[in-house]
């Protein structure tokens, strides 16, 4: 499922494609890549092209009846994809990469800077290197630089949570939690009409987390009675409260090794998980009770 990119840093990259909104920059919809071996499952309405069926359903999620402009770059360009959109009512405009295989002849040669094919206008934008653009109405070229902007992808590598694994599960589970985060301070953006940054925000996420988690866990501290701490029953010798700031003790089975128990001396299998001390799952409450938590 891994493409190679040869013009990207990490050549290597799994290829998630992002429907996003040019204003607010917010996240509607995304398809994730399967590769060659999955294209059957990305194809739309028995579409030949794959680039074309992945546009076609990424919009499907949109059914508000409003009129909307739809800007993709070079991958996904032809300009059967534009009468395609245009039947559906969306205006549309693209990047075309110069060597496209339905580009009109004209638009190549010196002294033309735009050429008509099957209602598209097709423009050279003169910048560093010329630019072909396409658009299904009358758009100014000086207007082109300033119509799409990749701001979602910026905001995703700000402080990003995801980190270097071999399970490709993993690393598409944190793009979305990452995404979903992003969503989240753009809809508190919007709400509260204040900017914040990507930084800040999750911090106050993770401040949120810690403040909730910390109240859950002293209510439950608190609602134990003081008789229970007290631990004097020999039905529940296994059963250990220590104080809120000190860990929780768990006893396991260890495999093929058998030592002497730190209470009644007598050899077992059993250890202590935390402080790596062999007890038998009956001598396991009163050791801790007496010798970690009260520190006897």
């Amino acid at each position: 499922m891994k493409f190679y990119i040869p013009m990207k840093p990490n050549k290597w990259r799994f290829k998630i494609h992002l429907l996003c909104d040019s204003n607010t920059n917010y996240l509607y919809n995304m398809l994730f890549d399967p590769g060659k071996e999955g294209k059957d499952s990305i194809i739309y309405e028995n579409n030949p092209s794959i680039a074309q069926s992945i546009v076609l359903r990424l919009l499907s999620c949109i059914n508000d009846g409003k009129k909307r402009n739809i800007f993709f770059d070079g991958w996904y360009s032809s300009i059967e994809l534009m009468n395609k959109l245009t039947k559906l009512g969306y205006l549309n405009t693209t990047v075309f990469r110069n060597n496209a295989k339905d580009l009109p002849s004209k638009i190549k040669e010196e002294g033309y800077n735009n050429a008509y094919k099957d209602n598209v206008l097709i423009q050279k934008y003169q910048d560093k290197k010329a630019i072909l653009f396409g658009s299904n109405y009358k758009i100014l070229s000086d207007d082109i630089k300033n119509i799409y902007v990749d701001v979602f992808n910026q905001y995703l590598g700000i402080c990003t949570i995801q980190r270097t694994t071999k399970k490709w599960y993993k690393k598409v589970l944190l793009f979305s939690v990452d995404a979903a985060i992003i969503n989240a301070k753009i809809i508190c953006d919007i709400r509260y009409g204040k900017e914040t940054t990507t930084l800040q925000f999750k911090e106050r996420i993770i401040k949120y987390i810690f403040k909730k988690y910390k109240q859950l866990v002293s209510n439950d501290f608190n609602n134990i009675n003081e008789e229970n701490k007290i631990i004097n029953n020999k039905n529940e010798d296994n059963y250990i409260i220590p104080s809120i700031r000190q860990k929780i003790h768990n006893i396991g089975h260890t495999i093929n090794k058998q030592k002497r128990c730190k209470l009644c001396w007598n050899k077992t299998t059993y250890t202590c998980k935390e402080c790596c001390k062999y007890l038998h799952p009956e001598c396991f409450g009163e050791y801790h009770n007496n010798y970690v938590y009260n520190k006897k």
